[in-house]
């Protein structure tokens, strides 16, 4: 078992780029050049880098990738919103969505401010 399997925010940023992924697959071939990919790679940094956070040695190593999850984590909710605005996405899927990046959010806050406090 690798050090993320024991954290609560790797498994539910998991969860996360997975729906993403399967959303991004039901996308039409007339949505925007780009967009399936940038929204599927920003959503799966997330749970990789959380990972790699769990697996380095120093707190200094641990918080800049821990910082990097998060800002792919407000990358594909830039891109999410892209989805919403150009109506690609139902209100049903964009909020069952938005709502899992937001607990992953503050999931990785907390995560940060323990070790920013010196607590891991």
């Amino acid at each position: 078992m690798s050090r993320s399997d024991g954290l609560r925010v790797w498994h539910a940023a998991r969860d996360y780029a997975d729906q993403v992924t399967v959303f991004c697959e039901s996308l039409p071939r007339s949505a925007p050049s780009g967009l399936r990919g940038q929204l599927t790679r920003a959503a799966n940094a997330v749970p990789d880098n959380i990972a790699e956070g769990a697996g380095r040695a120093t707190r200094g190593e641990k918080l800049k990738s821990f910082r990097t999850a998060r800002g792919e984590l407000e990358e594909s909710q830039s891109q999410l919103k892209a989805c919403r605005k150009k109506a690609l996405i139902d209100d049903h899927t964009y909020f069952r969505l938005w709502n899992r990046a937001v607990a992953v959010g503050k999931m990785l806050a907390s995560l940060i401010a323990g070790l920013e406090r010196g607590d891991g």
